[in-house]
């Protein structure tokens, strides 16, 4: 015993030396979300997450971790920033090399981020995404992540269970949806990053998705592709391709209006849509309900409930950007909010990594100490006093 004792001490000392890094792991959990349950789409409750766990989780059995979750973008689901982004990318030739455990290691081996447990949940649904929202249509989002899924992850892994030392994340649709979910429980998360918050920006300035949606079906009212949130990834992956080249505009239409304007009368998509044909003109009252939705719009009414929560935002400046992010940058600081904002030489999706790790240095800058000793949240809350 004593031997194996040595021994690992020794390869403990000779890691770093010899300029290995330590590497965390990922891992695939689930949770069964009441939030979801009785959704309109059929949307499945039970959805599943990618875990990652720092270097040090299972060599120190008495450490607590800071925690982040990171919401994906349309289209995506919960394995996008561990390897199927990349793998859709490599597809079209580009590596963008998008590899959260990569991205993770390097940043605490070169003491760029301290340690912390990363969640990647599913935000998939029937029609490409949720927008992190809720609706009788497509289910409770928003408590999904900020209730089930926070409440399960600080019940079986070693976070520190307080807003303080939980941040949050995410990348188009889940740029706002995590801001969204930062003003709408300041007491949940205590940082937030956004990382190219895509629609709904500011529907104030053009091209509104009304537009693409128009030129994707210049003569009659387009029907989305549909999905299966409960397939594997693989299966999904030529799907959810078809329609990134032939029929984003459709699916992403019926994706907003399921959270924005859902209409549960109305089968069989239980929507209400800004437009109508054959005129392909704008329905007034329910695009109304879209711009009271933006970011803009929102950040206005709610935006004080950030007051006291550290903030970036990025983006790529490229060509080929969908939408400037300038007008929510613009509406945080209107609301008198500071906020770190950061560009990107590339356009939506070409510098993820850059902008991931862009993300994780700033939570990782604002959560709380590390290391804390193994307590539960009321004995972790007495510790803190301690100190203050």
């Amino acid at each position: 015993m004593f031997k194996r004792c040595a021994t690992f001490a020794l390869v403990a000392m000779l890691v770093p030396m010899l300029g290995f890094a330590a590497q965390g792991k990922l891992i695939e959990d689930r949770i069964t979300s009441s939030s979801l349950e009785g959704n309109l789409l059929g949307d499945p409750a039970i959805r599943r997450m990618m875990v990652y766990l720092p270097p040090s989780y299972d060599t120190s059995p008495s450490r607590r971790y800071p925690t982040v979750y990171l919401l994906h973008g349309f289209l995506g689901n919960y394995t996008f920033f561990a390897w199927s982004m990349n793998a859709f990318a490599q597809s079209m030739g580009m590596d963008l090399g998008l590899d959260i455990r990569a991205i993770a290691d390097n940043l605490i081996a070169a003491g760029a981020t301290e340690e912390m447990i990363i969640v990647m949940p599913d935000g998939l649904n029937s029609y490409g995404g949720g927008w992190y929202e809720r609706s009788p249509v497509i289910g409770n989002y928003r408590d999904y992540i900020a209730r089930d899924l926070v409440a399960y992850i600080d019940g079986k892994y070693r976070t520190i269970p307080n807003r303080g030392s939980r941040g949050i994340s995410g990348h188009s649709m889940g740029g706002y949806g995590a801001l969204c979910l930062a003003m709408e429980y300041p007491e949940v998360f205590g940082a937030v990053a956004a990382m190219s918050p895509r629609f709904p920006n500011d529907f104030g300035v053009p091209p509104i998705p009304i537009d693409g949606f128009i030129a994707e079906n210049p003569d009659t009212l387009g029907e989305p592709v549909i999905l299966d949130p409960a397939k594997d990834t693989m299966e999904l992956m030529p799907i959810a391709g078809v329609i990134f080249t032939t029929n984003f505009s459709t699916n992403a239409l019926y994706a907003m209006a399921a959270a924005f304007s859902p209409d549960p009368d109305d089968p069989p998509y239980y929507v209400d849509l800004p437009v109508r044909y054959p005129e392909k003109a704008i329905v007034q009252d329910v695009w109304e309900k879209w711009v009271e939705r933006d970011l803009v719009h929102l950040i206005a009414r709610k935006g004080a409930n950030l007051s006291s929560t550290p903030i970036f935002v990025d983006q790529g400046v490229g060509l080929t950007v969908i939408m400037p992010e300038d007008r929510v940058v613009a509406a945080l600081r209107e609301a008198g909010l500071d906020c770190t904002y950061e560009e990107v030489d590339g356009d939506h999706l070409t510098h993820l990594r850059e902008q991931v790790t862009s993300a994780l240095k700033f939570l990782s800058s604002h959560l709380v100490e590390y290391g804390a000793p193994a307590a539960s949240p009321s004995s972790w809350g007495r510790i803190k006093a301690k100190f203050k």
